[in-house]
């Protein structure tokens, strides 16, 4: 209510509260937002940030993990979260926020010259959205049309081993990031060795995989399934590396993924492969890889939007990079507790409850994300 309002703010303390209606205003609210206040009043409930801290400036960019966020545990992307991003589009996706703990930016990649498709920063241009996902591209595809974005969409994959410009028949490669020779037969050979079903994942066309157990079949069926594609059966993957393609990463099937990847990483040294489990897989990607490094050299040389004005979401280990280096990283509820730690505040919603669909549609109608017409300076 009113009082609560009232005191949760302390400029506003000086206010008679009989000036204040039943109902706090939305530039009060966005004033609250603004602020840094742990709660305040959006829509009637109460939307609850973890610790207010995140950088001050601009957001024009959104980068959205998949699996565990802005998709639910059907692995469905609903119609309430696609309207949403558009209307986040439409509305210009900037917020001033407030000036809380500093964030440290990290130069991560030397910079790419400027091709064709990296485009310079615009007043008119619409604002950004960002996939960035441990998907491969062809998992990815159905997502970018459903979505239906103006133009070409940019899209992390494989958990940042590749950057690419999605949206028509043929996804264009910016950049990527493959495991090298030594790493990807050690990798191999490792996974043989325990007996887990490998998946050898490349930049175009689809992931091949050599299951040698009915176990293992199972497995690889069920991920088939989580990613909604197809996978090449093969002999022996060790034919597939020496054909001249290196993986982008090395994907392990496996029951218990927090367990298997621990053990993995005692038997391969962190110098040689990033190792990451996640839903029912353990990934092994180049040392170098993650998405928050992807996405921070994607924003710098492709979409030429700072981090401090990325606002970004996610749920599973492979997300803390991102969330660490952007301006407002926020961990969904069902967030693992490591992710939570590394965001700046925490969603109140889950991919269930279309958490980022709720949490973008509160910032907007606290007018966090404020609106403007093309080229008045208030749009990317």
């Amino acid at each position: 209510g009113p009082q609560q309002f009232f005191d949760a703010f302390p400029p506003f303390r000086s206010i008679p509260q009989a000036t204040l209606s039943s109902r706090p205003s939305a530039r009060m609210v966005a004033a609250a937002a603004m602020a840094g206040v742990a709660s305040a009043a959006v829509g009637g409930a109460v939307r609850r940030s973890a610790t207010g801290a995140v950088a001050a400036g601009l957001r024009r960019l959104v980068a959205l993990d998949m699996d565990g966020t802005t998709l639910n545990s059907r692995h469905a992307l609903t119609p309430r979260t696609v309207e949403t991003i558009h209307r986040a589009m439409a509305a210009g996706v900037q917020a001033r926020l407030p000036r809380a703990r500093r964030k440290t930016w990290v130069k991560t990649a030397t910079p790419l010259p400027h091709p064709s498709w990296a485009r310079p920063p615009s007043s008119s241009s619409a604002p950004q959205v960002v996939i960035a996902s441990g998907r491969p591209a062809l998992s990815l595809q159905p997502y970018i049309e459903q979505l239906a974005l103006p133009g070409e969409v940019p899209a992390v994959c494989f958990n940042g081993a590749c950057a690419m410009m999605m949206g028509k028949p043929e996804p264009r490669i910016l950049f990527s990031e493959s495991l090298s020779l030594d790493a990807a037969q050690q990798v191999l050979a490792f996974c043989r060795r325990v007996g887990w079903c490998a998946s050898y994942c490349r930049a175009s066309g689809p992931a091949c995989a050599a299951p040698e157990t009915p176990e293992q079949e199972g497995l690889l069926s069920r991920f088939e399934s989580l990613e909604g594609t197809k996978q090449v059966r093969v002999a022996d993957l060790g034919e597939v590396l020496t054909s001249g393609e290196l993986p982008l990463k090395i994907v392990a099937m496996v029951d218990d993924p927090e367990a298997a990847a621990a053990s993995a990483k005692e038997a391969l040294p962190s110098d040689l492969v990033h190792i990451i489990a996640a839903e029912m897989h353990v990934e092994f990607l180049n040392p170098s890889v993650n998405k928050g490094r992807s996405l921070a050299r994607l924003c710098n040389d492709v979409v030429r939007v700072p981090l401090a004005e990325v606002v970004a979401y996610g749920d599973n280990h492979n997300d803390v990079e991102m969330l660490r280096l952007v301006g407002d990283g926020v961990a969904m509820a069902n967030a693992k507790d490591a992710v939570k730690s590394a965001a700046d505040r925490e969603c109140r919603w889950s991919n269930d409850e279309e958490g980022v669909a709720n949490d973008i549609n509160a910032l907007l109608d606290a007018g966090v994300f404020s609106t403007g017409a093309v080229g008045d300076g208030s749009r990317l």
